[in-house]
């Protein structure tokens, strides 16, 4: 278990939810950079996010996410990852279907972390080619 915070303000609730699911000192951290996220959550088989971007810079790394989404672009980056098997929609789905997720993405096949590492990398290309056609000195700046 490697509880992450995206932010500050996510400490204290991540922390309380980590004490009550697995008891003992698991400290919570926020982090401070994009680096750190990785460091953390790169040897991981999985995460569990629910902001949208912890589920993104996961993909970034080759680590399947289950996103527990709270709006319409949740599902939509989970679709444009073809994940969208481990996301679950938090205004009509139950903790078992949490769980049923989970263990889906737990039992996803280690090659499988070079297929999403690749369809992020595709993605940020679709990006910043789309960057350049509307901003072309953007890079200058």
């Amino acid at each position: 278990l490697v509880p992450v915070a995206m932010h500050r303000s996510d400490v204290d609730s991540l922390q309380e939810m980590v004490t009550r699911v697995v008891g003992g000192d698991t400290p919570v951290k926020p982090l401070e950079n994009v680096e750190s996220f990785f460091e953390a959550v790169g040897p991981c088989r999985f995460s569990l996010s629910v902001r949208l971007h912890a589920a993104v810079l996961s993909t970034c790394v080759g680590v399947p996410p289950v996103l527990l989404g709270y709006r319409d672009k949740c599902l939509d980056f989970m679709q444009s990852m073809e994940l969208d098997d481990l996301y679950v929609g938090l205004d009509d789905r139950g903790s078992g279907e949490i769980l049923s997720k989970v263990r889906s993405a737990s039992e996803i096949a280690p090659q499988a972390r070079e297929q999403i590492h690749a369809r992020a990398l595709s993605w940020k290309g679709c990006l910043v080619r789309y960057i350049d056609r509307i901003c072309p000195i953007h890079r200058s700046v």
